[in-house]
């Protein structure tokens, strides 16, 4: 963390963030661990020692998550969409909309090029600015897998929701001043350390 040359706080290249593990022991967080976004509401960048930047201020262990937690989650999300891929198949006035493969290919495919989305943070227009929810653009995507489906298994003639690069998150929200975001080099520093669980099988 360093302050740049108008005395803005930006971040380096490069963040390493220290976390206080299941031992207490005070480590570096690995490439395969992440940090939750509630770090963005909890860190104080006014201090030598900002949350979880500094050895002498880790990150507790509620806003981290460690790989073998990661794996829990990943373990637990494969188990209920099967269940509920399992129920669907079993009941002829069900159809399933796999919304958890839809983001795979959008995650695969490094976001919606053909409409300009990415998945940046914050400025890839698939998600909202809270790095968790969609964005409106991706409602009308997801809108549309719901029709796509119903229209196929129910015989249905259900229009899809129109959706054009115009309507993405960049120009709907023209009072944020993303280039000089992108500028401090904020956002490539977060873009390895935070991560949605959105690639899982």
């Amino acid at each position: 963390f360093i302050l740049d040359a108008n005395q803005d706080g930006v971040w380096a290249d490069t963040v390493a963030f220290w976390g206080r593990d299941a031992g207490d022991n005070v480590r570096l967080l690995n490439a395969n661990e992440r940090v939750l976004l509630g770090w963005l509401s909890a860190v104080d960048f006014n201090t030598a020692t900002p949350l979880g930047l500094h050895p002498d201020n880790p990150l507790p262990r509620n806003l981290w998550l460690a790989e073998d937690e990661i794996g829990t989650l990943r373990a637990a999300l494969g188990a209920y969409n099967q269940l509920m891929a399992a129920k669907a198949a079993s009941n002829s006035n069900v159809a399933l909309v796999d919304i958890n493969g839809f983001f795979n290919e959008v995650a695969d495919a490094g976001g919606v090029p053909e409409l300009g989305l990415t998945l940046d943070l914050f400025t890839g227009g698939i998600f909202s600015l809270d790095g968790v929810h969609p964005a409106d653009i991706a409602h009308k995507l997801v809108a549309n897998e719901f029709i796509e489906v119903m229209n196929s298994a129910f015989n249905a003639n259900i229009p899809e929701v129109s959706v054009s690069a115009s309507t993405s998150m960049m120009s709907q929200r023209p009072n944020v001043d993303f280039t000089r975001v992108k500028e401090s080099g904020l956002l490539s520093a977060y873009e390895n350390a935070f991560s949605l669980f959105v690639t899982q099988d």
